[in-house]
């Protein structure tokens, strides 16, 4: 068994049972690790700040932590805008993070960083493996620290090295097993009601009216002042937290354009999300920001840096090149009919709401 390995098998046996990933080269052995113990979810995504945010809305809704598998500094970083707002919310999440094997990083690589730099800027928790010995008692730490309440961001740094070589399994048998308010936790979020993600940035307006008259939530995972590009992947952590739920996403279309790839993972896992994307063309609130705060009226360059026109975006065709059906709504009618429709599909679907 080598350190990767090992490792796997602490996050498997700690609770840790699902990841969102988007690796690289120097986490192949650990890939390769997950391909061989059993128990682990692995679940892809094209870009780190999908992982991010979906490990966030996992925990929002089944109480437990998931995992990330990012790579390097720069793989972390692309994350860093959703692990804001999951710290903002206190969520638990666990990241691995590759780095380096440690006899290259005097070489100055093209993608080396101060790595734990990076990760502390949005983590609770960080540390590195520094040998082979350490990694299951560094992993526990690390699961230990995202299953506390209030949950914690808690980062593990897993040097290649560390990753590849021999581990002699001395302490695996005494990994902790799940504790009952955490077990308690995970059945509880399995009721079979709808859930809603909801970006601040659309709860007002009449499309946002006229969506939840025809839907019937039970929880509401609202973000509330986080930072942009956050309700598309929240949407694919909630629906794989509750697999028997249905989830619907209401989203601006600026903010989904920061996340739009986990329309791919939603395809990709057949995940039950209804995703509303209101197109009103425009970034609206910074409008009225702009008005807010006395800047004035906005003339042709700073109105161009507000607006999402020259082209428009076509959200029907950006959702079927991702693999996910959509529908273009112009009115409270059509609306209703494509939300009918997109809840019996039982898979991900998109509707362009033009406001």
């Amino acid at each position: 068994m080598n350190g990767a390995q090992a490792l796997a098998h602490t996050l498997v046996d700690a609770g840790v049972d699902l990841l969102f990933t988007n690796p690289g080269t120097s986490e192949m052995h650990f890939v390769a690790a997950l391909d061989r113990v059993p128990g682990m979810r692995c679940v892809l995504t094209l870009f780190e700040g999908v992982a991010t945010g979906a490990a966030d809305g996992y925990f929002r809704l089944a109480q437990r932590p998931a995992g990330t598998l990012l790579h390097l500094g720069p793989g972390l970083a692309n994350g860093l805008a959703n692990l804001h707002n999951a710290r903002k919310a206190h969520s638990g999440i666990v990241n691995v993070v590759g780095d380096h094997a440690s006899a290259h990083l005097a070489l100055d690589a093209p993608l080396s960083s101060d790595l734990p730099a990076v990760a502390h800027t949005m983590s609770h928790w960080v540390q590195t493996v520094p040998c082979t010995a350490e990694m299951v008692l560094r992993g526990r730490a690390a699961v230990a620290a995202a299953q506390s309440r209030p949950g914690q961001i808690a980062t593990l740094i897993l040097p290649a090295d560390k990753a590849w070589s021999a581990y002699d399994g001395a302490a695996l048998a005494d990994t902790a097993a799940l504790d009952s308010h955490t077990i308690g936790a995970l059945l509880a979020s399995l009721i079979p009601e709808d859930a809603i993600v909801v970006d601040e940035a659309v709860t007002t307006g009449r499309g946002f009216d006229a969506a939840t008259r025809h839907a019937a939530p039970h929880d509401w995972l609202t973000i509330m002042g986080g930072s942009i590009g956050y309700g598309l992947p929240v949407a694919v952590g909630a629906a794989m937290a509750a697999p028997g739920r249905k989830v619907v996403a209401l989203e601006g279309d600026g903010s989904a354009m920061y996340t739009l790839q986990a329309l791919w993972t939603m395809a990709r896992e057949n995940l039950d999300v209804t995703v509303i994307v209101f197109a009103n063309r425009s970034y609206k609130i910074l409008h009225h920001e702009f008005t807010n705060t006395g800047a004035g009226v906005p003339g042709v360059r700073a109105s161009d840096m507000l607006t999402l026109d020259r082209p428009n975006l076509d959200w029907c065709a950006l959702a079927k090149g991702h693999g996910v059906a959509a529908r273009r709504a112009s009115n409270v009618a059509e609306l209703r009919a494509a939300i009918g429709h997109a809840l019996a599909s039982g898979g991900p679907s998109v509707i362009e709401a033009l406001c």
